[in-house]
């Protein structure tokens, strides 16, 4: 995985998983600051880190506008100030910098992610579904995005089109519990519940909280 794979996957979980307990499934040691690598002088990647450490985002925020007045085509920096945003909160504001970073640099399926969590973060699950579905066009194995579909789809009750997404994220990474949970609920919800036992026994392996949900959810069956 790419630096900016481990940056942008960290925080699609952080969004994705919102109130549930499977946030011990991110990462540590994810930085910002990585991003810059190699697309910055030192005193910038210094200064990132620093404001990083003290989780000062309108710090970096700030960094990052100043830099983008300096050079409105760069993706790396606008793609910093989205995240900079969500991180506090500002998922308004947050689409448009991950909406240019895409414009800039369309092939990044990463960015497009981003941009269709903060959509399913402001309600908009609609949106979210095409952005995935676009996202989608460019790169058809990333489990992410199938992942973020059948959860768009689930944010909308649309349980029959989200277990197939569900399964193709987990086709393509089968440690993924969170995909697994998914999957299970819309089995649930949609009367499948042969299927249940099977995927409660993998989520007993890969993460007991959330097979403990689904039982819940299926009724203790």
């Amino acid at each position: 995985m790419t630096r900016l794979a481990a940056v942008a996957s960290a925080l699609i979980f952080t969004l994705a998983l919102g109130a549930c307990t499977a946030l011990s499934l991110i990462s540590t040691g994810v930085n910002v600051a990585s991003k810059l690598s190699g697309h910055a002088d030192d005193a910038n990647v210094r200064r990132i880190s620093e404001l990083e450490a003290k989780n000062d985002w309108p710090g970096i925020l700030k960094m990052a506008q100043g830099n983008l007045q300096r050079d409105s085509n760069n993706h790396d920096w606008w793609l910093i100030a989205g995240f900079a945003n969500t991180q506090m909160g500002q998922h308004v504001q947050a689409i448009p910098c991950y909406q240019t970073a895409i414009r800039l640099s369309p092939d990044d399926i990463y960015t497009w992610n981003l941009l269709a969590q903060s959509y399913r973060t402001i309600n908009e699950p609609e949106r979210a579904i095409r952005t995935i579905e676009q996202a989608l066009l460019i790169k058809s194995d990333s489990a992410m995005s199938f992942f973020l579909l059948g959860e768009s789809y689930r944010d909308i009750n649309l349980y029959e089109r989200a277990a197939p997404s569900y399964v193709r994220a987990i086709g393509l990474d089968a440690g993924m519990a969170d995909a697994w949970y998914g999957l299970g609920v819309s089995y649930a919800r949609t009367g499948r519940r042969a299927e249940l036992p099977a995927i409660h026994e993998r989520l007993v392996k890969l993460n007991p909280g959330l097979a403990a949900q689904l039982l819940q959810i299926a009724g203790g069956r």
